[in-house]
């Protein structure tokens, strides 16, 4: 009970201090804060639009959701209260993080793991230098990961007899996938989860039928949560996920498709070994045994719920693969671009795995050396030791990269947005990154990306070369100015005949926007 009480307070000042490690870097480096990428801004320019009775908009009249429709409608009601879109993603990211790493300790004990180790794996999860970067880059990434983390919960906690409780783990993964689709797949892990362990334990007591018919209240209860977005988008543009699934997932051949969704799979599940070892690498090599000890006790132990651990962390990628195949070249997989933010969902299961295995590899010791406590607690120590140097070194490195991303975003789309101030109040600007240019400028914009302009899509899939698509969707939409990055479009940066540069802001030091310079074309239309 003592340690239940202790544990809160402790994650309580070690996210704090991060969180003001950040930030006093961001401070000296950056010269201001923000948000160190652009597409935060585009979770603040729908939020605004909420907050401020214009329904769920980007450009007034276009019905459009973002990918992460949940955390948009949470930061809305922050805004509706303060008007602060920076402090307000902050603090919301932070207590959602704070949540999270809560629950991961609370998910360990559930397992049985010892008070001490169960702490560790929460103060470690805590301490990640991606989940830090994501509870301050105004991004809906704390929210995934806490509503992963509560969906986990209830289903070690309630197992698949335990009544109308035994539903809220499909509730949570339901909500966690209008926060990131992809999360959608620990629904599938842990109703297999359930029938593994029916099959176990329970098949001699109780008839099939009866447990089969829990399965589709399961289903009607996740779908009666993402049905609202996914109806919202069908009637909006023909197409039930968020718009920006389509703009980043690379469109693929049909001879292809079976080539890449296996390129797209092998390559999802190496980066997320990779990822693994970024987060904590003495914990990642914890993996093997925790994994073992998984399987081991899911064969013992009757409703633990355990073996959804190990089939989130092995088949929620290959399943990212399958679902949206990156194709065959390397530079269009997403799992690692931008410190993992797609993938952090992979965090609480390695802390949680990490830990089971660090308990595993005690026990053997303890068995086959017959180690006494006081050199149990001694090799705890120097674990965590290392551990925590680790993290610590891997949380300054990032937290200065945080600070030089934050300054590139306020010098280039920041800024850029708020001299387009100055246009004409009607004017219409296409852009490349949609965030903050549209933010701060007030127009309406036409984005060449596709994220909250889903019409341009079909035009790059329309050719290899998406220059040319771009071009085509310009020439009907006739936008006044454009604003992109010229080693995006190279051929059409080329066409001066059309495009008549007027403005540009070029960095010194880019280590976050898609290329060094961008540049504010005033098209001349034939």
């Amino acid at each position: 009970m003592r340690m239940r009480r202790v544990v809160p307070a402790i994650l309580i000042a070690e996210i704090g201090a991060l969180a003001f490690l950040y930030l006093s870097f961001c401070h000296h480096i950056a010269g201001a804060y923000g948000f160190p990428l652009d597409d935060s801004w585009i979770h603040a320019h729908f939020a605004r639009n909420i907050a401020e009775g214009k329904g769920i908009v980007y450009n007034p009249g276009q019905h459009v959701t973002s990918t992460a429709i949940l955390y948009t409608l949470m930061l809305a009601a922050f805004y509706a209260i303060s008007l602060k879109p920076i402090p307000d993603a902050i603090a919301l990211g932070l207590l959602l993080h704070l949540g999270a790493a809560v629950l991961v300790y609370m998910i360990s004990r559930r397992l049985s793991l010892t008070p001490v180790i169960s702490a560790i794996a929460a103060i470690f999860f805590a301490a990640i230098p991606r989940l830090i970067w994501g509870a301050l880059s105004g991004m809906e990434i704390p929210l995934y990961v806490f509503l992963t983390c509560l969906g986990i919960y209830w289903h070690i906690r309630y197992p698949w007899n335990e009544g109308w409780r035994a539903y809220l783990a499909s509730f949570a993964f339901g909500l966690a996938a209008l926060a990131r689709p992809e999360c959608a797949a620990f629904l599938v892990c842990s109703i297999a989860d359930r029938f593994i362990s029916y099959i176990r334990f329970d098949r001699t007591k109780i008839s099939i039928p009866r447990f089969l018919r829990t399965l589709p209240v399961h289903l009607l209860i996740f779908a009666a949560v993402v049905a609202p977005a996914a109806s919202y988008n069908t009637a909006s543009y023909g197409k039930p996920l968020p718009p920006a699934f389509y703009a980043k997932t690379r469109s693929i051949d049909a001879g292809n498709m079976l080539g890449a969704r296996i390129a797209g799979t092998a390559t999802y599940i190496k980066e997320s070994i990779t990822a693994s070892k970024r987060d904590n690498l003495l914990f990642c090599i914890m993996l093997l045994p925790g994994l073992i000890a998984c399987v081991i006790a899911s064969r013992e132990q009757p409703r633990t719920g355990i073996l959804l651990l190990p089939l989130g962390l092995l088949l929620i990628p290959a399943a990212t693969g399958i679902a949206a195949p990156t194709g065959p070249h390397k530079s269009y997989s997403q799992l690692l671009m931008q410190h993992g933010r797609y993938s952090a969902y992979l965090c609480p299961l390695l802390s949680i795995i990490g830990a089971i295995g660090v308990t595993a590899v005690l026990s053997l010791f303890s068995k086959v050396r017959g180690a006494k406590p006081l050199l149990e607690r001694s090799a705890i120590a120097a674990f965590a030791i290392t551990v925590v140097l680790m993290l610590a070194s891997a949380n300054i490195m990032l937290a200065q990269h945080y600070s030089k991303e934050v300054g590139n975003i306020n010098d280039m789309q920041v800024s850029l947005g708020k001299w387009a101030v100055s246009l004409p109040s009607d004017a219409v600007l296409a852009v490349n990154d949609a965030g903050a240019i549209a933010y701060f400028s007030h127009h309406r914009i036409l984005d060449t990306v596709g994220v909250v302009n889903p019409e341009v899509v079909p035009y790059l899939n329309r050719h290899k070369n998406r220059n040319m698509g771009l071009m085509e969707y310009l020439r009907e939409r006739k936008p006044d100015y454009v604003i992109i990055f010229p080693n995006w479009y190279p051929r059409i940066a080329a066409r001066r005949d059309i495009f008549h540069p007027i403005r540009s802001i070029k960095l010194k030091h880019n280590v976050v926007c898609g290329g060094q310079e961008m540049v504010v074309y005033k098209p001349t239309w034939k």
